[in-house]
């Protein structure tokens, strides 16, 4: 059990079992952690970690990188072939729309739900036209009033679009165009230590070692922030599971935000048997979601809010999508993708390859 914080590490190797003490609030700072045949534990599905969690992964880009395998290596990384449990507190409605619309100028929203949310949480606001994809905004709550108003920290800068119903419904079907609003901020949280756009990066990883021992990470993950997350130019996105196709244990993303994601804000490769749902993923430069190479996947009821192409290339240079799914190993491999919402995207909201038809 960690009962105490621990200086700056250069690097936390966890073979065991490190469970966190949650009696007080934790702050673990690296260079390098790899979770290699040991379970990291902060709270669990029943009883979440009610104090705050700040893991924070140092490092800059010249610096001397760790190595895996050939395929791993690099600085500010945290690799997980292990398990890699975080259950935090999540309010009951973490993506909500706005029901009234709100011009630009006002400091108060309607929203069709905002149970659990408090005076001084952090809220992301969805742009509302297809020629305004990178109007979205933060805020943070001010008061939450009787008549069932939230009033913001300031007033808008943009009109965001919402109605008490959606946007179109008749026999061709339903369209939902309402602005959304996400609650972002959580008791656990990773973030990166100086060096701006080269931020942490946590691979779960599936690799042979080099006594021939076969290690698949998983990840349980509920109620974490990922802030300033992922490295530019690079793969290395905030959150990424790469070579885990023969995992036998499912990994769950589930109420966890990733805030200012410089390369991509989640990249699947060549992995299978994991879920994500109710997530949060703002400001996001390339691609929202990546999943190649995948089967046994499910993506569903998460919100991505303003996408764009790298500042570090031309304008256009990137194909931007708030989600992108690739390259099927099998046709008959299940890939479940629905009830995402994408707003803000400057080139697609959604990219999908299909399997061509016998």
């Amino acid at each position: 059990m960690l009962d105490v914080d621990p200086p700056a590490l250069d690097q936390l190797i966890i073979d065991g079992t490190l469970f966190l003490d949650d009696t007080r609030d934790v702050n673990i700072t690296a260079n390098w952690i790899h979770i290699r045949a040991g379970n990291f534990s902060a709270g669990s599905s029943g009883n979440p970690f009610i104090h705050k969690l700040t893991i924070q992964v140092n490092g800059n880009k010249a610096d001397n990188g760790y190595y895996i395998d050939p395929i791993l290596a690099g600085n500010k990384h945290m690799v997980v072939t292990g398990t890699l449990e975080l259950y935090g507190p999540t309010p009951s409605t973490t993506i909500s729309y706005i029901t009234e619309t709100t011009m630009s100028g006002s400091d108060i929203i309607k929203v069709a739900s905002m149970t659990d949310w408090q005076v001084g949480d952090t809220l992301v606001i969805a742009p509302s036209f297809s020629y305004t994809v990178q109007q979205h905004e933060t805020r943070t709550i001010s008061s939450i009033n009787n008549d069932g108003t939230i009033t913001l920290n300031s007033p808008l800068t943009y009109t965001h679009y919402g109605s008490s119903s959606n946007t179109i419904s008749n026999n061709y079907g339903t369209l939902d165009a309402r602005t959304r609003v996400g609650h972002v901020n959580r008791n656990i949280m990773i973030v990166p230590g100086p060096d701006v756009n080269w931020g942490f990066s946590v691979t779960v990883y599936g690799f042979r070692d080099t006594n021939n021992n076969t290690w698949i990470g998983n990840a349980q993950l509920t109620g974490v922030q990922f802030l300033n997350g992922g490295q530019l130019d690079t793969y290395n996105s905030p959150l990424k599971f790469l070579n885990t196709f023969t995992s036998t244990i499912r990994s769950n993303i589930k109420d966890s935000s990733f805030i200012n994601c410089k390369a991509n804000c989640v990249k699947i490769d060549n992995a299978k048997s994991i879920t994500m749902t109710g997530n949060v993923l703002y400001n996001v430069w390339v691609i929202g979601i990546q999943a190649d190479s995948v089967a046994d996947i499910s993506i569903s009821n998460n919100v991505i809010i303003g996408v764009s192409g790298r500042p570090s290339m031309p304008e256009g240079t990137d194909l931007t999508a708030c989600m992108a799914v690739v390259n099927y190993p099998s046709p008959t491999d299940k890939v479940l993708v629905r009830n995402n919402y994408c707003q803000g995207s400057t080139q697609h909201g959604y990219a999908f390859t299909f399997v061509k038809c016998n």
